[in-house]
């Protein structure tokens, strides 16, 4: 955006560079190669997941190319949401305060 705002001589190099990178993100996370943030335990460390983004806006697709044999029998890793650190009362609070007709149900208008 504000490559496109400074509309200089860059600005088409820039806009370039910052799809290539959205690219390389989408494809590594399609291939199996993403952080472990959202893939789970099988996920990338943050370091690994940058090495391998420089390797693909460097022109190394090999690094997308599965090394490992997967069997049928293992399934993906889904991450397992946990409300531990949900606090009970502060999300009560929140309902009650968008509840604005005190009914106990949060109608489309209240939303």
């Amino acid at each position: 955006h504000s490559a496109t705002l400074a509309n200089d001589e860059n600005s088409t190099r820039i806009t370039q560079f910052t799809d290539k990178i959205r690219s390389s993100v989408h494809r590594a996370f399609v291939g199996g190669k993403g952080t472990r943030d959202i893939s789970g335990d099988a996920g990338l460390t943050t370091e690994q997941f940058v090495d391998l983004i420089g390797e693909l806006l460097n022109g190394n697709d090999s690094v997308l190319e599965a090394k490992d044999v997967v069997s049928d029998k293992v399934k993906p890793v889904k991450p397992q949401p946990s409300f531990d650190l949900v606090d009970e009362t502060e999300m009560r609070a929140f309902f009650k305060d968008l509840d604005k007709d005190k009914n106990g149900v949060i109608d489309f208008e209240e939303f």
